[in-house]
């Protein structure tokens, strides 16, 4: 079997439709996405669910991470094509004009693109041509690249400022650089140092390139992902989990555990709003590492120990105001006058903060009997401490 295909998107680059400009019969075995799986069967990561129309053509694929993806001529209903393609007959479907095909057709959208030859699509199916200008961008990164491991420093150096300007576009071709056979050593280091200084840019190549099939890649971007300046890319994978594909969701996840294990740092997201703060916290006799979670809205809502101990939990209403707070164990609800209700002691009013700088919870109420302010003070250390006035 011979053919095309041809993939509309979205202008967010989601596929909006794939079409099959020649007819084929209900036993192919077309393959697309880079998937195992017969194209009539198509069913990536558990996540496309198949329609077929009574004749068992596909009529379409919904995708619960992306939408329905129309299916059109592909495959044939039975008794349509039928020796269409066989004898020539057929003009109007052969003679057909193929579009230049978008970048990143046929294969998964959330993996990166497969090395040079394998193909995402099985071999018998015609491999589209990128778009000039992306052409010449990509031969222009594969020769600057060739240049950092010139016998002149100029050169070198030359290279090595070209494609630090040139950005996220080059990062994948630096990490198949870097990742190559050989002794390059000037070249792996020139290549690291250039991701590294594209700053927040690098993220969203970088967490493609850490869910690729390619195991020295994949770990290679794992590594260069444990910076801080990536929060924004890993934010925007974790806040949405019902659109982010499940391999690059947990590689955000590993990434961002990693960054948080490094040392006191903090990771904001694309708006600037701090979502993950680590800090060492100490006392007179022990230190302990505390990270805390913060929300979209930038507020407070996990503290716990490096070695997973929850310290506090905030939960929000829809309105911003806090629902709940559940420390070392007992949960106090918030009331209609700002007081919190103890799940045991209901008729005593408390106040209860969590500090987000220290992670310190501070509790705090009038005895009944005589009125003293009696607070205590939760420190992640293990320590309590407590005042009455």
């Amino acid at each position: 079997m011979s053919g095309e295909i041809r993939m509309g998107r979205f202008d967010d680059g989601f596929a909006d439709t794939i079409e099959n400009t020649v007819s084929t019969s209900t036993s192919s075995s077309l393959r697309v996405f880079g998937s195992d799986s017969p194209a009539e069967m198509l069913l990536t990561n558990n996540r496309l669910i198949e329609s077929r129309k009574k004749d068992g053509a596909a009529q379409s694929i919904l995708d619960q991470q992306f939408g329905t993806v129309q299916l059109t001529g592909f495959p044939q209903p039975p008794g349509q094509g039928q020796g269409q393609g066989q004898g020539g007959n057929d003009q109007t479907e052969q003679n057909r004009a193929v579009p230049q095909q978008p970048p990143g057709f046929g294969r998964n959208l959330d993996q990166p693109p497969p090395p040079q030859g394998t193909g995402g699509v099985e071999s018998r199916v015609a491999q589209p041509a990128l778009p000039a200008a992306e052409a010449a961008r990509q031969q222009q990164i594969s020769t600057l690249i060739k240049q950092l491991n010139s016998d002149r420093y100029a050169i070198r150096q030359q290279a090595h400022v070209a494609l630090r300007d040139i950005g996220a576009p080059a990062v994948g071709q630096l990490l198949e650089a870097i990742t190559a056979p050989g002794d390059h050593l000037e070249v792996t280091q020139r290549a690291r140092d250039i991701i590294g200084h594209m700053g927040a840019g690098a993220g969203d190549a970088l967490l493609t390139a850490a869910t690729s099939n390619n195991p020295q890649i994949r770990t290679e971007a794992e590594t260069l992902l444990r910076n801080s300046a990536y929060g924004p890319a890993l934010y925007s994978a974790l806040d949405n989990p019902f659109v982010t594909p499940p391999e690059r969701y947990a590689a955000a996840q590993r990434a961002r555990d990693s960054i948080m294990a490094s040392g006191n740092v903090e990771l904001r997201d694309g708006q600037g709003t701090i979502r993950a703060r680590s800090i060492t916290v100490q006392d007179q006799e022990s230190s302990t590492r505390v990270h805390m979670a913060f929300n979209q809205n930038g507020n407070l809502t996990n503290v716990a120990t490096a070695d997973g101990f929850q310290l506090a939990s905030i939960t929000y209403l829809n309105n911003g105001n806090i629902d709940t707070i559940t420390t070392r164990g007992a949960t106090f609800t918030r009331n209609a006058d700002n007081t919190y209700r103890h799940p045991i002691d209901t008729s005593t009013p408390y106040s209860v903060s969590v500090s987000p700088l220290t992670g310190d919870v501070t509790t705090s109420y009038r005895d009944p009997i005589d009125g003293t302010l009696m607070t205590t003070i939760m420190h992640p250390t293990g320590r309590y401490t407590t005042q009455g006035n």
